[in-house]
């Protein structure tokens, strides 16, 4: 079954950092982003990540869409959200595709759009799983060094979760 999977800017950049993009075609078939999300992740590319993400992209193993707003509650998701975060909604729902989104706001709209999502805990734990990875306690390490917010107790389900 083909399993296509739609990226927003902050875990596309979380996995670029941690150089575990090419894991993002192991679990999926098809790994999308919208085309504000690649503006956002690529805006500087000396920052830690970026560079991983161009190459992916140079590459093919990530493809960037354009996104239109076609309805009404299309642009309302942009006075909710960042753009990246509302046009990454909107391709993930028109392909009926799992999306990758770690900010709180951005999965409680999406939830409420009905679409599947996960966040980059449960990529690093499927990449344990799958034995792409040993651990994702150096993961979790680097992402916190980097200043990548993730509370305590999220830390401690995805480190219960991978059965370290």
């Amino acid at each position: 079954m083909a399993r296509i999977v739609v990226a927003d800017t902050s875990p596309l950049i979380a996995l670029g950092l941690l150089d575990l993009l090419p894991v993002l075609l192991k679990l999926f078939d098809e790994v999308l982003i919208p085309e504000t999300v690649a503006q956002e992740a690529l805006a500087d590319l000396s920052l830690p990540g970026a560079k991983a993400i161009a190459a992916a992209i140079e590459l093919e193993h990530i493809s960037c869409h354009p996104v239109e707003f076609q309805q009404a509650r299309d642009q309302e998701l942009v006075t909710l959200l960042d753009k990246g975060e509302a046009e990454a909604i909107i391709l993930a729902q028109s392909l009926n595709a799992v999306l990758i989104i770690d900010e709180k706001k951005g999965r409680k709209v999406a939830l409420e759009h009905q679409l599947k999502i996960i966040g980059t805990g449960a990529i690093l734990v499927a990449a344990k799983r799958e034995g792409f990875i040993p651990s994702v306690r150096p993961a979790l390490s680097c992402l916190n060094e980097h200043g990548y917010r993730l509370s305590k107790a999220l830390i401690e389900e995805i480190i219960k979760l991978a059965k370290e």
